[in-house]
């Protein structure tokens, strides 16, 4: 866990103390109240122990996500940007997997914006698991996730370069093979290369 890693128990006791009567603020707007509930079922995700962590509150939190559509799930993606709490990153990226192949438009635009680095491994990690669970990318997609997952494979950040070449596995077989074998060799991080092994592999079996 990072030096960003906070204790959110505290974040939200914090919250708690902060807040203020409503007699003392006029009425939310409309869009007011829609964000500040994605705010509230934001703050939900990523909990282990508590009542959020329940069975019950995480199939609530997924639902609701879910529900939310498109314009949902592009405020989710972008709410990642500051983020720096590893269980919030790691359950955002799991519930836009579980989520599917719609998710893939909003995080694909995310990713194009310069994310954050941990926006960037939450987002790239949300891709990753899609591949592993069977889903493949849409064909008008298909030529912009290369380019995306291109650029970070080329960084100089291995962890992104790892869940880049664990994403490919969304691309058609010979794209994904086309991206990735010509790196192998000059690889240097060992769970890059792995990575990119398993999803070769994984691409060569479709």
């Amino acid at each position: 866990m990072n030096e960003k890693t906070i204790d959110r128990t505290d974040a939200l006791l914090k919250l708690d103390r902060d807040d203020v009567t409503a007699a003392e603020h006029p009425p939310a707007r409309a869009g007011d109240r829609c964000e500040d509930s994605l705010e509230a079922m934001y703050q939900e995700i990523g909990w282990w122990k508590g009542p959020n962590a329940t069975a019950a509150a995480r199939t609530l939190v997924y639902d609701f996500w879910r529900d939310q559509g498109d314009q949902g799930l592009r405020w989710l993606v972008s709410r990642l940007r500051p983020e720096g709490h590893i269980d919030l990153l790691d359950g955002v990226a799991s519930i836009l997997a579980q989520i599917g192949d719609t998710a893939i438009p909003p995080v694909l635009d995310e990713l194009e914006r310069q994310p954050s680095r941990d926006q960037a491994e939450a987002l790239l990690k949300a891709l990753g698991w899609l591949g592993e669970q069977g889903n493949a990318t849409s064909p008008p997609l298909v030529a912009r996730l290369g380019l995306v997952l291109a650029t970070f494979l080329s960084g100089d950040d291995p962890g992104l370069r790892e869940w880049a070449a664990r994403a490919a596995r969304l691309l058609p077989r010979e794209r994904a093979a086309g991206l990735l074998l010509g790196l192998l060799n000059a690889e240097p991080d060992a769970d890059v290369r792995h990575a990119i092994q398993e999803t070769v592999a994984a691409s060569a079996a479709k």
